[in-house]
């Protein structure tokens, strides 16, 4: 159980990561992502309605709570990068490293506590689904963003970035970085 936990955290670090990503486009991207995620994922775990409803109950929790770490280790990589940038002394950059790796510690702690939310409401195979299900739903969605051309549609037509800025587009960020 411990190695589904550690594997499932390093994925959905990186799933993390992701949603702040997507936190910053616009037109809504992240909650029509999440919507997606959550239908995926449901469907991918076969649950049943009694199953489905105590999962999103525990989902809707956990996704606030990643939410809320996500955002505290943005702020973080925001300040120590700054802190770089403006060439802030050794003492003030160890002080904002020191608040991002905690900040990134705490996003694991949730992982792991998220995991064994999810474990009160699936069965081990279901969490091992789960993982599985997140990981290709966060892989699907890169290939999406890295294949899109400017109209934000992949060399097979799916729809990419909505708001049609793909690696092929070469738009920047919408904050003009």
């Amino acid at each position: 159980m411990k190695t589904y936990i550690a594997v499932a955290a390093a994925a959905i670090a990186v799933l993390i990561s992701f949603e702040g990503y997507a936190q910053r486009t616009p037109d809504g991207w992240k909650q029509k992502m999440e919507q997606g995620r959550l239908s995926y994922v449901i469907s991918e775990l076969k649950l049943d309605e009694k199953e489905e409803r105590e999962f999103r109950k525990v989902d809707a929790k956990v996704s606030e709570t990643k939410d809320k770490a996500f955002n505290a280790t943005g702020e973080a990589f925001r300040n120590l990068d700054l802190a770089i940038k403006e060439g802030k002394s050794e003492k003030q950059i160890k002080k904002c490293l020191e608040a991002y790796i905690d900040a990134k510690e705490k996003c694991n702690e949730i992982e792991e506590d998220a995991f064994e939310a999810y474990g009160k409401v699936l069965s081990d195979e279901k969490l091992a689904r789960l993982i599985v299900a997140e990981e290709r739903f966060r892989r699907n969605m890169f290939r999406q963003m890295h294949s899109g051309n400017r109209d934000g549609r992949g060399k097979s037509g799916e729809q990419g970035r909505p708001d049609g800025q793909g690696r092929s587009g070469c738009q920047g960020r919408p904050d003009g970085r």
